[in-house]
């Protein structure tokens, strides 16, 4: 099972993503729902990087993704990179869209506020 946890701030806003697991859909190369989310999420990591000019926190390894913008950590002085959060929102909703159109057993998404 993929688990897929948003890390949000007191007021709900997003400031990282943690992708881990296997859907377990199909055999590995044959996957989609793990191409799915591996692309949402190693896409939204680069994006950020590329388009904001925000360097966010990544570490990867097999079946765990990590992400997370400084500029928007909870209680960071400092203006956040709206930019930044855009793309992590558009994470969320795509996440979204994969979790309604498969089994839950497949993948789940929650929320962690800090």
């Amino acid at each position: 099972m993929i688990r897929v946890s948003l890390f949000e701030d007191a007021q709900g806003l997003i400031y990282g993503y943690h992708i881990t697991g296997h859907a377990g859909f199909a055999e590995a190369g044959s996957d989609i729902i793990c191409s799915a989310v591996s692309v949402l999420g190693i896409n939204t990591a680069n994006s950020i990087e590329a388009l904001t000019g925000e360097t966010p926190e990544v570490r990867m390894k097999d079946g765990d993704l990590l992400v997370q913008v400084p500029s928007l950590y909870p209680g960071k002085e400092g203006a956040p990179n709206e930019q930044a959060r855009l793309l992590l929102n558009s994470f969320k909703l795509g996440i979204r869209s994969i979790c309604e159109q498969v089994d839950s057993s497949y993948i789940v998404m929650s929320t962690n506020q800090n």
